[in-house]
């Protein structure tokens, strides 16, 4: 997906590139922080071509209303809804966001990965509002797909910044114990 390790830099061109490539309205990736009960959205696209600039940055309390949303997603299920058919764990969200969006359609995709999976998820979410749009299956196993490869880019920026941190932390001690050298043959000199 991206030769960078910064997590923001990978989530930030996923988002851009997957509104891109489907032609989507509005595209996002928030995270579903189990631990503090919040869904929280960093990266969102607009198509240029879109009037509309309420943005779906931020953080939202998971109420009610999302929880069936948030382990449907957890247990790696993919989420459609239209017009036409909203399922069960979209229900109370649906009306909300048909409201203040105008929400036609909407593909939510987990990207699960072992790195974050302690205190929560990200989530990749697709709209469509200048339409009702049916997503098709090959558009539905793409995101999939994509949602995978972000789950492993997920787990190498978490890995490298570990290692990042580690580093940080040797070269710290390095510096100290330099400091300590230079400190006791002063002193013996």
């Amino acid at each position: 997906i991206n030769s960078s390790l910064k997590l923001q830099e990978i989530l930030q061109q996923a988002v851009v590139k997957i509104g891109e490539g489907l032609k989507a309205d509005r595209c996002a990736m928030g995270f579903c922080d189990l631990t503090n009960h919040l869904f929280v959205t960093e990266h969102e696209y607009l198509t240029p071509l879109f009037v509309e600039r309420r943005s779906l940055k931020g953080v939202v309390p998971q109420s009610s209303g999302w929880s069936q949303l948030i382990q449907s997603l957890h247990a790696g299920q993919v989420i459609t809804a239209n017009e036409e058919n909203a399922p069960e764990a979209l229900q109370v969200l649906w009306g909300q966001w048909m409201q203040r969006f105008q929400v036609k359609s909407t593909l939510w995709v987990p990207v699960l990965s072992p790195a974050s999976a302690a205190e929560g998820f990200y989530c990749l979410q697709v709209f469509q509002v200048t339409h009702n749009r049916r997503w098709t299956p090959g558009e539905i196993r793409l995101l999939q797909t994509i949602a995978a490869e972000l789950a492993v880019a997920v787990q190498n920026a978490h890995l490298f910044a570990v290692v990042q941190e580690s580093a940080q932390a040797v070269r710290a001690k390095n510096a100290e114990m330099e400091a300590f050298v230079y400190s006791v043959s002063h002193d013996l000199q």
